[in-house]
Formats: structure tokens, C-alpha cells, sequence
């Protein structure tokens, strides 16, 4: 079958335009076909997501308990090393009265000020530190009593670095005018370790909820 051409202006006939009206026709399927399929990988995806953020709030109540245990965490240590700066204060305080202005040795002074700052550190660790308030009359001697131990224990390692570090490093010898400045740099070294190493036994020891691994929060 022959087909017959009719020119419409010149340089265009019937069947020239008819092609090219068949190519643009190819061409708007073809984007129209790469647009639905974009179209439903989209929408894939956000079903997805959609499942996805369904389920997260069961896998997210473990995240959020987390956070919490962080948190509350993060507030504990805060409050402790706030509590342990004022027992080092009564600390300081204490051992400043008695050998600077009593002229008591260094070593009696270190041990009563030692004392003191146990009795204040015991009041603030149960009652700010890890909300203990547990006042039976056992539970109160039996926490004094372990409290006071394991202070006994830091304390003896108190003793023993002042000595080191005063008497075998010659840190007494050390002055700022009239103060004994090795002294209290010993000090304040002491006073930081010994800060991490009571935290470490009142958390875990204690203070620490019966049969399980962390403080009591009552």
C-alpha cells in the first residue's frame, strides 16, 4: 500500500510530521513510565519506613531506659563529686585548724581530720548522693560500720602517701613563705585519689541495693 504524502508547507509533508508526532508520543511514554516507577520505589520506601517507625517504640523502651540509667547516672556522679568537694573542705578545714593554728603534727592532724570528714561524708553519701533512706537501727549500724571500714581502709592509704610524699619525697621542705606549701600539695594529690577510690566502695559496696549491682535509690 503506497502512501500518499501531502505537502503542508515547505519542508513538512503528512508523513514527516506524523513521525515525529510518534517519536514525542515514545518519548512522553518513556518519562511518564521512569516517573511511576520512581513514583512506587517512593512510596516503597516510605511504607517501609512506616513499618519501621511502628515497631521502634517497642525496640525503643530499652533505649529510653538507657537513657535514663545515663542520666541518672551522669546526676549521681555530678552529686557526688559536689558532695566530696564539702568533705574535702571539712577535710581541709579541719587539718588547717590543727596544724597551722594548733600546731598539731601533720600526722595526728591528717588522722582527726580524717575522722571528721567520715562522719560528714557518711550523712551526705546515704542521704544525697544515693537516696538511702533506710533508718532501721541494724541497717544503720551494719552501713556505719562497713562505711567506717572501707574509710579505714582509704584512710590507711591516706596516711601512708602523706608519708611518702612528705617524709620520703621531702615535700615538707618544700614553702611558700611561711606556709608548709609540699604539705598541701601531698594534700590535694591524696585528696583526689582518695575521692575516685571512695566512690568506687560506697557505689558498689555500701550502699549497693541487696542483690543487685547498683546503689540503693529508695
Amino acid at each position: 500500500m503506497v502512501q500518499k504524502s501531502f505537502t503542508i508547507c515547505p519542508g513538512y509533508t503528512t508523513i514527516n510530521i506524523a513521525q515525529k508526532i510518534a517519536v514525542s508520543f515514545q518519548a512522553d511514554l518513556r518519562s511518564i513510565s521512569k516517573e511511576y516507577f520512581i513514583m512506587q520505589n517512593q512510596q516503597k520506601l516510605n511504607q517501609q519506613k512506616l513499618e519501621q517507625q511502628g515497631s521502634n517504640p517497642q525496640k525503643s523502651e530499652p533505649q529510653k531506659e538507657k537513657q535514663q540509667t545515663q542520666r541518672w547516672i551522669n546526676a549521681e556522679i555530678i552529686t557526688y563529686v559536689f558532695c566530696g568537694v564539702l568533705t574535702t573542705l571539712v577535710d581541709w578545714l579541719v587539718f588547717a585548724l590543727l596544724n597551722e593554728h594548733l600546731k598539731t603534727d601533720y600526722r595526728a592532724a591528717t588522722a582527726l581530720s580524717w575522722l571528721c570528714a567520715v562522719i560528714f561524708a557518711y550523712i551526705v553519701n546515704k542521704l544525697v548522693v544515693f537516696k538511702n533512706y533506710q533508718f532501721q537501727p541494724a541497717r544503720l549500724l551494719k552501713e556505719w560500720w562497713s562505711f567506717f571500714a572501707a574509710r579505714a581502709v582509704s584512710g590507711v592509704m591516706v596516711m601512708v602517701m602523706m608519708v611518702v610524699f612528705v617524709d620520703v619525697l621531702l615535700w615538707k621542705n618544700i614553702y611558700l613563705g611561711n606556709l608548709t606549701l609540699g604539705v598541701y600539695l601531698a594534700k590535694a594529690i591524696v585528696s583526689l585519689i582518695n575521692l575516685v577510690v571512695n566512690y568506687v566502695i560506697s557505689k558498689w559496696w555500701i550502699f549497693k541495693k541487696r542483690g543487685s549491682g547498683t546503689a540503693v535509690n529508695v
